[in-house]
């Protein structure tokens, strides 16, 4: 049996609209956190998406290295602290969350 053709357009294509909802995800959580007064009213959204997005992805690359959620931590203290109204809100000490798998899924 010959091997499938990989149509790597679409699969591009896919990837690509993968990595727009998770930037505009990523771009709405950072809106709601700017509208409830958790973000500087001048923070740039989408600087700080693309910074936080790039930092939370060298993040992935160590944890699953190390086997630790604390890169994840670290990402999210390092980036969000520079922009938040109050830099020593508790919540900022959390970092991001550890990594939660979906019902069903190993």
């Amino acid at each position: 049996m010959a091997p499938v053709p990989l149509d790597h357009r679409a699969e591009a294509e896919s990837g690509a609209d993968c990595a727009r909802e998770w930037r505009e995800v990523i771009v709405d959580a950072l809106a709601q956190a700017r509208a409830t007064g958790g973000l500087r009213p001048d923070t740039d959204l989408g600087d700080l998406a693309f910074a936080l997005i790039a930092v939370l992805e060298t993040a992935n690359a160590q944890a699953v290295l190390d086997e630790e959620d604390i890169p994840y931590q670290r990402a999210g203290r390092l980036l969000l602290r520079a922009e938040a109204t109050d830099p020593a809100d508790p919540v900022l000490a959390q970092g991001c969350p550890a990594r939660q798998d979906p019902p069903g899924r190993p």
